[in-house]
């Protein structure tokens, strides 16, 4: 009797989950669900501003009553700041999610992660993120996950607003500090004092 042993080679059955932190996203990836999620939380509080806002105006202008306006005036906002606060924290969420699947492409730990909670090292962190290039093959954290055809297009449009948005901050700027002439500045000993 012979018996055939079977080897199942690594990462076989790995099943790719983009919403949890288990796998690996490459940069373009990271981008374009960073890009995606971004446009998600927006639509959604523009809709539930709308809602909660739009819904109140309505009521509120079918009745005079001031104590019922007030009322509902309070459950509105309570209504929206609750919205606000679990949006809030599905962003906090999923922003931790995208960059550990990113700091996994790397071959490091999601645990580096918690740097996003301390500022300054946080922008040091999403530039890394970024711009630093992911491990060539499989690593401890799974087999390569190539983008998809739509996270590509998502991330260059995503990189193209961040340009935009440099140049235009930059812009205006420059506009400022060209505004900005220190001769106009009083000096202190000619400000009135009380």
């Amino acid at each position: 009797m012979q018996t055939t042993t079977q080897v199942t080679p690594p990462f076989q059955d790995f099943i790719d989950k983009p919403l949890s932190p288990n796998g690996r996203f490459n940069r373009l990836s990271y981008l374009g669900w960073t890009f995606l999620f971004s446009i998600v939380v927006s639509a959604i509080m523009v809709a539930f501003s709308l809602i909660t806002g739009g819904g109140i105006a309505l009521f509120l202008s079918a009745t005079n009553n001031t104590n019922v306006m007030e009322s509902a005036g309070f459950a509105s906002f309570g209504i929206f700041y609750i919205g606000l606060i679990i949006i809030g924290l599905l962003s906090v969420y999923f922003a931790f999610v995208f960059a550990i699947r990113r700091l996994h492409d790397l071959n490091i730990t999601g645990w580096i992660s918690l740097l996003l909670l301390i500022p300054v090292v946080n922008v040091i962190l999403y530039l890394f993120l970024i711009f630093a290039p992911g491990t060539k093959g499989p690593n401890r954290f799974g087999p390569i996950r190539p983008s998809k055809s739509w996270e590509v297009a998502l991330g260059w449009i995503y990189v193209v607003f961040i340009i935009l948005g440099i140049l235009f901050y930059g812009a205006i700027f420059g506009v400022l500090m060209n505004q900005f002439d220190p001769a106009t500045i009083p000096a202190p000993e000619t400000l009135n004092t009380v």
